[in-house]
């Protein structure tokens, strides 16, 4: 089995611009913060194992006394919620490689991280299954894979458009093409600072 090694061993759990962004939206979530600072401390100690991403679902083992299976579901974005992304983008993605990385203007990434229509899933899009005999709505063994799920989207962000059913050069091809603009109000979903604050990144300047 292999455990999944987080090497600072306070602050942040994801130090990247998908990575945090996952991290802060688990952490918005009242019926969570119970359990996420326990779970965060497993994932430091080195207690979670073999975790798989694919769609719509994270696998992993976490040890305790015992050692835990953990199945997080998560809804992959259907076809209406990708459209509404795809207008709000209103073509400022160029390439997959800044998608990824988040190398992106402060509409763009205003949009991608926007609670209805964005990447990020909302509570109500999370399901938590796990063998232990704690039957909360999340566990301190799926806190822990919330957080290691933070941890490998730092190594590598694809794996959340895997996550939610999006193929990302799809949708970069789509975002190119599309022509529209945040819906109405959008502009203020997050200011720029707050997002780079956020997220520890610098924006592109957007054209005018």
């Amino acid at each position: 089995m292999i455990p999944l090694r987080l090497e600072r061993p306070r602050g942040p759990v994801a130090a990247t611009f998908w990575g945090a962004a996952w991290c802060e939206r688990m952490e918005a979530c009242g019926d969570y913060r119970d359990r996420l600072p326990i779970g965060r401390s497993r994932l430091r100690a080195g207690a979670v194992y073999d975790l798989t991403i694919t769609t719509g679902e994270v696998f992993a083992y976490v040890a305790s006394e015992d050692l835990h299976e953990v199945l997080v579901r998560v809804q992959p974005i259907d076809a209406e919620r990708r459209e509404a992304l795809v207008r709000a983008c209103g073509g400022r993605v160029g390439n997959v490689v800044d998608l990824l990385a988040g190398n992106l203007s402060e509409t763009v990434v205003a949009a991608l991280v926007d609670a209805e229509y964005g990447l990020l899933p909302a509570p109500d899009e999370i399901r938590f299954q796990c063998d232990c005999p704690d039957h909360a709505g999340l566990c301190v063994h799926g806190a822990a894979v919330l957080y290691a799920t933070g941890l490998c989207l730092d190594a590598d962000p694809a794996l959340l458009f895997t996550l939610r059913g999006v193929d990302q050069a799809s949708l970069v091809s789509c975002v190119v093409s599309a022509v529209g603009q945040l819906p109405s109000g959008g502009e203020e979903l997050l200011k720029a600072d707050d997002l780079g604050a956020m997220f520890g990144i610098q924006f592109e300047e957007e054209d005018s």
